[in-house]
């Protein structure tokens, strides 16, 4: 399904828990909500075409991956700022229901607090790009 979606000129898929069809199964709470929230937020803030910005379930067109200069060293974070600078340059984004489960082994990565500050970087980016494009558009 992503192969086709990129052959039919999207530039983005991003797999997506938080639509119909998707399921994020297991992981705390306070983990699916803090994702839901924040992917649901920036969609609504700022009309990114997915609800789930931080799952990396995604594929990029060549374009994307030849003219973005990536910034990032986290592995979840690269897909957020891709999909994010993406957004900004104008690429089709489009998004497909995907299902997540916790992991079955092992310890959750899960750090709320470093987490939180690579999301609000990048939400910072976003917002300020959206509201001073609105703002050269009015002048």
């Amino acid at each position: 399904m992503y192969y086709k979606a990129i052959n039919d000129k999207c530039d983005v898929v991003c797999g997506s828990r938080y639509v119909k069809g998707g399921k994020h199964i297991g992981d705390p709470k306070l983990k699916r909500r803090f994702f839901s929230i924040a992917g649901k937020l920036l969609h609504f803030f700022i009309g990114i075409k997915t609800h789930d910005i931080s799952n990396n379930f995604k594929m990029y067109s060549r374009r994307v991956i030849d003219t973005i200069v990536i910034e990032s060293s986290e592995e979840f974070e690269i897909g957020m700022e891709l999909t994010m600078k993406a957004f900004i340059k104008g690429y089709k984004i489009s998004e497909l229901p995907t299902n997540w489960r916790d992991k079955s082994k092992g310890e959750s990565d899960f750090n709320r607090r470093k987490w939180t500050a690579m999301y609000m970087h990048w939400y910072r980016v976003a917002l300020f790009h959206h509201w001073f494009s609105k703002f050269e558009k009015a002048k």
